[in-house]
């Protein structure tokens, strides 16, 4: 819901992303079953296209979002404490993924050249 697969995202604005995922999973793992006039837990049919079978799930009571106007009024209070201007230079941090090497091989490459003329192909004749 928060990092849709759909979209790329650079690592400042994913890690974000994930940490409004992990509040918002806080905030509603603790609410209750619904249940039915009778007393009973009310459940839902799901359909699992990996299986091919329906199972079902207790359901649980609807999202509040309340916490959110809070969240806002921390994140503009804490903009007009520290003066940070809005489009301030970034500094890239030394675990940011951008900083990995473009390769993951442990040992550098060779030429290109060099490498073509060791390439044994098993169409080749004569090999």
């Amino acid at each position: 819901m928060y990092a849709s697969k759909r979209f790329s995202y650079s690592f400042p604005v994913y890690k974000a992303r994930c940490q409004l995922a992990a509040i918002d999973y806080m905030k509603h793992s603790d609410h209750e079953n619904i249940t039915n006039k009778d007393g009973s837990i009310r459940l839902h049919r799901k359909f699992s296209k990996q299986t091919n079978h329906w199972t079902v799930c207790e359901e649980k009571e609807k999202k509040h979002y309340t916490y959110i106007p809070e969240l806002m009024i921390n994140i503009v209070n804490r903009y007009l404490t520290e003066r940070i201007p809005l489009r301030h230079p970034v500094t890239v941090k030394e675990d940011d993924p951008k900083n990995i090497s473009k390769t993951v091989a442990p040992v550098s490459p060779e030429p290109s050249h060099v490498l073509a003329a060791k390439k044994v192909s098993r169409f080749s004749k004569g090999t």
